[in-house]
């Protein structure tokens, strides 16, 4: 019984920990151009990985609803959920497009 506690007890500082890290995710949402054309993409990434996620999301191969591939030729613009795009046209397909 002492050893199972000393076991939980030592595992509790690791649970913290997971924890701390997960908190630093943000979603967000990316204007982008595919093979498709322009839509707004959903992703959900941590905060201080964000130009990098974006630099590598060109040529990233996407599936949509029907199951067939396609890939993200351009990202114009990627910010947190609940900000609002810079370009206008972002903006108007942002409005149009269910959450």
């Amino acid at each position: 019984m002492k050893t199972a506690y000393l076991l939980l007890l030592s595992l509790l500082p690791l649970t913290g920990h997971a924890l701390e890290t997960s908190t630093n995710t943000q979603d967000y949402k990316c204007y982008i151009g595919s093979v498709k054309g322009d839509q707004i993409v959903f992703f959900r990434w941590q905060a201080t990985e964000l130009k990098l996620k974006m630099a590598g999301l060109p040529g990233r191969q996407l599936m949509d609803n029907k199951g067939k591939k396609y890939f993200i030729k351009a990202v114009e613009e990627c910010v947190p959920l609940d900000e609002e795009f810079t370009l206008g046209r972002a903006q108007q397909l942002d409005k149009a497009t269910l959450r």
